[in-house]
């Protein structure tokens, strides 16, 4: 039926249970299905989107682990609970990035970053570690198909989730503005990688370390793998930025 409208773009190429899992997770976003909303059936989906039944199931499955909808048998599925996020002001978060740089931005989220898993360490619940490990197997895919606009976008979500699992309000807004302000400066950190694969490889195995050692509850390692992943990318950073400035 090609007059036919869905909210969703049917499959063509990358990982399909990744592309079920970003047109439903797109779709939540915009709007189409909110808070409470029943999705259509399996073989519905997989009629809009172009893929079997069975990659529906599975990407509906990594969509409940990480919380995003709640599968219930025999029912269906349904949207759960959108986190609570502070309303943006688009005049504030302007404001805020005015000037700055991804370096800089960088810097601050270090700092909110290292309280974050210091209560993430003393507060998750196995399922909340659960949905971290499903949120950087996706990292891993986009780096090896290379797509960073999908990287950075998972790389968000799995700090943002961190962010909630500290169960901390204010820390929760103040990296949602953080990590928004990043978007502004979407361009800077696009060219971070798409200069050089081995700098989104080096970042994904900072991720890998920190997930490891926040799985095993460790706080010594969960601390020393969040600074040398800072470290090392600001560092690369600062280096940049000198080899660009001009000369006296």
């Amino acid at each position: 039926m090609s007059g036919e409208r869905t909210p969703f773009k049917r499959f063509a190429g990358k990982s399909k249970r990744d592309y079920v899992i970003e047109q439903i997770q797109g779709a939540i976003l915009r709007g189409v299905y909110r808070p409470g909303d029943k999705l259509p059936p399996e073989g519905e989906l997989a009629r809009q989107l172009g893929v079997s039944r069975t990659t529906i199931r599975e990407a509906l499955s990594a969509l409940e682990l990480l919380g995003i909808v709640e599968i219930l048998h025999g029912e269906g599925t349904y949207v759960r609970k959108a986190v609570s996020l502070p309303k943006e002001d688009p005049e504030f978060l302007a404001n805020l990035a005015e000037g700055g740089t991804f370096l800089e931005a960088l810097e601050v989220r270090r700092a909110l970053d290292e309280l974050t898993v210091r209560r993430v360490v003393e507060r998750a619940t196995d399922e909340e570690i659960a949905q971290l490990g499903e949120l950087v197997r996706q990292m891993e895919d986009a780096v090896s198909q290379r797509e960073y606009e999908r990287y950075l976008d998972t790389n968000m979500r799995f700090h943002l989730l961190l962010a909630e699992i500290a169960r901390n309000p204010i820390l929760l807004r103040l990296t949602h503005y953080m990590v928004r302000v990043m978007e502004l400066l979407q361009e800077e950190r696009l060219d971070y990688y798409v200069q050089d694969h081995r700098r989104a490889e080096e970042t994904l195995r900072a991720h890998q370390r920190l997930f490891s050692a926040l799985e095993r509850r460790d706080l010594a390692e969960t601390i020393a793998a969040m600074r040398a992943h800072y470290d090392v990318v600001i560092e690369r950073l600062r280096q940049r930025s000198a080899d660009s400035s001009p000369t006296t």
